[in-house]
């Protein structure tokens, strides 16, 4: 065989070769390092909204709605004054506070009271469209004023940490009666503070009548 042929015939085998390692498949360990297809992302939850049909019935009606960060935790929460009705106009309805946390994809009330706002006795929340400006929100702190004709009661509540729950901090009261020795008016102040004054009451058990004791006994007579 001549040289030349020799070497064309070795040069064959060589490309031959070089033919089937380009189209062998991949070896296991060579598989293993090729990324996998990204798995499709899950979605996040829906962000909760609020029904206030939960709150506020056909005979109710909505005076106050606030949002406010009142744990400094990011997560606002809702306050809402509801005075409910019916249709019984001899009946007296109360008016209800609440305060609802948002817990993922829902609502839920934290605490209520149908005590705090006075709806009653007090002709001027009885018959109120709005009482947004007596609400005032910040944070840890809630605070109602009850504005009468010729008086005014605020509560003042305060977000506890240790009980993770809203307490009575103070409440002061405002207002003005005849006088007993001239024709004018008599104004006075009651205040009474937590602790010093009363022990801890939540704001789902308050009742005004629990200090009256308490406010009684720090009545002062004002300018």
């Amino acid at each position: 065989m001549s040289s030349i042929r020799f070497a064309a015939i070795a040069a064959a085998a060589l490309l031959g070769s070089a033919c089937q390692a380009a189209q062998a498949p991949p070896s296991p360990e060579s598989a293993s390092t090729t990324p996998a297809a990204a798995a499709p992302a899950s979605q996040a939850p829906a962000a909760a909204t609020l029904d206030l049909s939960q709150y506020v019935k056909a005979d109710d009606t909505l005076l106050a709605r606030k949002e406010f960060d009142l744990l400094g935790d990011g997560n606002p929460q809702t306050v809402l004054i509801v005075r409910h009705g019916g249709k019984d106009a001899s009946q007296m309805y109360p008016c209800q506070l609440l305060i609802l946390r948002k817990d993922a994809s829902a609502y839920a009330v934290a605490a209520s009271s149908d005590k705090v706002v006075e709806c009653f006795f007090n002709e001027v929340a009885k018959n109120a469209k709005d009482l947004s400006d007596n609400l005032k929100l910040s944070k840890d702190s809630l605070v109602y004023v009850n504005q009468g004709e010729k008086s005014s009661t605020t509560y003042s509540f305060k977000y506890s940490s240790e009980t993770s729950g809203w307490r009575l901090d103070r409440a002061e009261s405002h207002y003005s009666v005849p006088s007993e020795t001239s024709d004018d008016l008599d104004s006075y102040q009651e205040t009474a503070a937590y602790p010093k004054d009363f022990a801890l009451i939540a704001l789902g058990d308050f009742d005004p009548s629990r200090i009256e004791d308490a406010m009684r006994a720090n009545k002062q007579k004002t300018p």
